[in-house]
This record gives structure tokens, C-alpha cells and sequence, in this order.
């Protein structure tokens, strides 16, 4: 029998948002997610993964997640899709 509900599973993920004064700190995560990240005059951060590109701006999330994999995200989707939880497992 088929049944077609389901629910997405937890998702843990590290997540750090970009002021513009944690630049070392975003610049090391997308490092140890194995990016190519290069700082664009402090005002964005171009990012470059697998087959894509992405521009992270001051406010925007950086979301590094069990597969290590990167993602970018501003902030009323971040807050859409994440929320804190303090029992996850290190990454």
C-alpha cells in the first residue's frame, strides 16, 4: 500500500550568519565545507561550490549541513526553514 504523507527529516546543519565583522569565522566554514570563497570589498562574499555560484550578503546565513554541503540563505528564508536546536550533534 502506498502512502503518500511524509515529513522531512531533521536536518542538523552548523549555521552563522554574515555581519560583516565574522568574516574570518564565515570564510573558515565555507573552507571546511570545501568552497572556493572569495570576499568581494566586505560588502559580499562570492561563493563557489559543485557546479554553482552564490553571493552572500551582510544578513544572509551561511548553512553547512551533514553532507558538508553549503548553502546560502537571507534571512526571512533562514528563519523560515531553521530553527536553533541545542541537542544536535557537532557537524
Amino acid at each position: 500500500m502506498l502512502n503518500p504523507n511524509f515529513i522531512k527529516r531533521p536536518y542538523h546543519a552548523q549555521c552563522l550568519q554574515w555581519d560583516g565583522t565574522n568574516t574570518d569565522a564565515v570564510l573558515a566554514m565555507l573552507t571546511s565545507a570545501e568552497s572556493n570563497a572569495e570576499l568581494k570589498g566586505n560588502k559580499c562574499i562570492m561563493i563557489r561550490y559543485g557546479t554553482g555560484i552564490t553571493t552572500l550578503y551582510h544578513g544572509d546565513y551561511v548553512v553547512k549541513g551533514e553532507n558538508n554541503k553549503v548553502k546560502c540563505y537571507p534571512p526571512e528564508v533562514f528563519n523560515i526553514k531553521y530553527q536553533p536546536f541545542a541537542g544536535a550533534p557537532s557537524l
